[in-house]
């Protein structure tokens, strides 16, 4: 019983192996909310970056 509990403690403090399934755990469609992107121009290059 208790190396189960181990397991369990280890399993729930452990890190994703991917940043991405955090995410998807804490924001994804079951968790998260629906935000509408905002319509923007795409921007122009500026002198500076060439």
């Amino acid at each position: 019983m208790e190396e189960e509990v181990r397991r369990i403690l280890r399993r729930s403090v452990s890190a994703p192996d991917r940043l991405g399934d955090l995410a998807v755990q804490m924001f994804g469609p079951t968790n998260g909310i629906d935000l509408e992107t905002p319509e923007h121009e795409p921007n122009e290059p500026s002198d500076l970056a060439r």
